[in-house]
């Protein structure tokens, strides 16, 4: 299992793309359109589903997911995949907030979502999810959502103390799942959407009946490995059978479950030329397990760039078909590099657009040290753990895209910001895109705070990609800095601010 990036990656470190400036050569394979079954894509990065909760209580499509989404698709992204969106809501939702497709009203916000992406020049997918075992539960009560009725799963599943956390589905319930995708996807082409793709991937239930470790049935629907992939088969000829022949239909995989017992990528190499036979356009090729293999699923900062290349370049020579991959990729650079060795033929971009929407249209223009680098801090997972709206640590405005901006002061109105870390900086760039005649004090000589020691421990210096994207940005603005000295109340008042931040971080509490 290889845990390190295909050789012509290994050339090109996360750290080696803060030496590209403006004016670098353009990535000409990255922004070269490509043909995925019908449909023309006028670039090779792709927007990754991902959680936002900011979908309704009953899955209704909100101003702020169509927000969310647009600014990444005028971003620069040539496909856009919807997060993971339920088709059948009785079995339970993947997050409180989680959209639904299970009902004919929900078309109408998710044509909403779509005319959103496409005016912003990207084209739409949209992501069929069913959660199987890994329900989101209710935070006061512990059983899952929204309905209280037991999770499902391929075969029943137990806690380690005992209790059932999941109960088998019936055969009839299978092959009734198998239609409620179908029925997903039929809304979905009614609401305009040009590709689907089944979320097969992270434990979910097609993955769950796929996988040796989940399916202990002895039926039509598991007992060995070719009725093991009766299911994700029978979904996918479903909704072959709803779309057009050459509309793109994405299969969205863990190459390894990284787990005891699990699928290995052997067994990948064998199902997926199954799913090309069986109707798939293309592959999504992820890893790991909600269950104890979380952190092949959401890397951590320590993950190396472009490590799953290889296992998606070993499915594409397996099935035949295209394949988008998530890298771990936070530059170009990295991108580039594997579209260039034939590792993969589109690049999934999740956390890297949280931080910066633009990532896309930047990159195109060489503009590489104006991107607000993704870190992998994984703040945002946080966001996800508590049920709270998408964030992002680096960039505020993520899933706060619908807020207006503050009306622009008078001409030469002063603010001041006290402390030069993250928040201080971010302060005081915000104010002066406002308009305000902007003063930014730090005691210490140079900018950073608190980013400065949180990079030193091992594997976290990308923070140190933010502490200087922070002050390539102080520089381009027109912030007065005042650095190596504290700020006196007396010196503050002297401005004569309408408003003063004091952003000087915390003291450790014994």
């Amino acid at each position: 299992m290889p845990t390190t990036p295909s050789q012509p990656l290994a050339a090109v470190a996360d750290g080696d793309a803060l030496h590209v400036g403006a004016g670098s050569p353009a990535f000409p394979k990255l922004f070269s359109p490509l043909k995925l079954g019908n449909l023309a894509l006028p670039n090779r990065v792709v927007m990754a589903a991902m959680s936002s909760s900011l979908a309704d209580t009953d899955g209704f499509v909100t101003p702020e997911l169509v927000a969310f989404l647009r600014a990444r698709a005028e971003g620069g992204c040539g496909l856009v995949i919807v997060e993971f969106t339920c088709v059948e809501s009785r079995w339970g939702l993947g997050e409180l907030h989680q959209p639904r497709i299970d009902l004919d009203a929900h078309v109408a916000g998710h044509a909403t979502l779509v005319r959103a992406i496409t005016d912003g020049g990207a084209r739409a997918c949209l992501q069929l999810h069913l959660p199987g075992q890994y329900v989101v539960r209710d935070p006061a009560t512990g059983r899952p959502a929204p309905f209280g009725t037991m999770a499902v799963a391929p075969s029943d599943v137990y806690a380690p103390a005992g209790q059932k956390l999941a109960r088998a589905l019936e055969a009839a319930e299978v092959e009734a799942l198998v239609q409620s995708f179908a029925a997903g996807a039929r809304r979905a082409l009614r609401a305009g959407y040009q590709a689907i793709e089944v979320h097969g991937a992270h434990g979910y239930l097609p993955m769950a009946f796929m996988s040796p470790r989940k399916n202990f049935r002895d039926d039509a629907w598991g007992g060995d490995f070719e009725r093991r992939l009766a299911f994700p088969l029978a979904v996918v000829l479903a909704l072959r059978a709803v779309l057009d022949r050459n509309q793109p239909l994405i299969y969205r995989l863990s190459a390894v479950e990284f787990a005891e017992c699990g699928l290995t990528e052997a067994d990948m190499a064998r199902i997926v030329p199954r799913l090309a036979e069986a109707g798939c356009t293309a592959l999504h090729v992820s890893t790991g397990t909600v269950e104890g293999a979380l952190d092949k699923i959401v890397d951590p900062m320590s993950s190396t760039a472009g490590w799953r290349f290889p296992l998606a370049r070993r499915l594409r020579e397996a099935s035949g078909l295209p394949v988008m991959a998530v890298g771990p990729v936070r530059w170009p650079q990295a991108a580039e590099a594997a579209l260039c060795a034939d590792d993969v033929d589109l690049i999934a971009l999740g956390r890297p657009l949280l931080a910066d929407p633009h990532w896309a249209r930047k990159s195109k223009e060489g503009r590489l040290a104006d991107l607000t680098p993704c870190t992998s801090c994984n703040w945002c997972m946080d966001r996800v753990r508590q049920h709270a709206a998408i964030g992002c640590a680096e960039n505020p405005s993520t899933g706060r895209e619908t807020e207006a901006a503050a009306a622009r002061p008078t001409a030469g109105v002063v603010a001041a910001v006290v402390g030069g870390g993250p928040a201080g900086l971010h302060a005081a760039l915000l104010l002066d895109a406002m308009g305000y005649r902007t003063h930014l004090f730090e005691a210490r000589p140079a900018l950073g705070g608190g980013l400065v020691v949180s990079a030193a421990p091992p594997f976290k210096d990308p923070l140190l990609w933010y502490r200087d994207h922070l002050r390539h940005r102080i520089e381009a603005s027109g912030v007065v800095l005042h650095l190596g000295r504290p700020a006196l109340a007396t010196e503050l008042l002297a401005l004569k601010p309408a408003l003063a931040i004091i952003a000087t971080g915390s003291e450790p509490r014994p």
